[in-house]
């Protein structure tokens, strides 16, 4: 394997692991949110984080 190819690669597993973050915090996201599409505390969420 030359450099490029294994900076090519390098590359296409962090895109596929921030892509997969962020579709993960997305979907946790709109569990936890109102209708005004932020997030809020809620009785059965173990964390307070803000989405974004």
């Amino acid at each position: 394997m030359t450099l490029f190819e294994k900076l090519n690669l390098l590359w296409k597993f962090l895109f596929l692991a921030v892509f997969t973050y962020g579709v993960v915090s997305l979907t946790c996201c709109e569990k936890n949110c109102s209708s005004s599409n932020k997030c809020t505390k809620s009785e059965y969420s173990q964390t307070d984080k803000d989405c974004g």
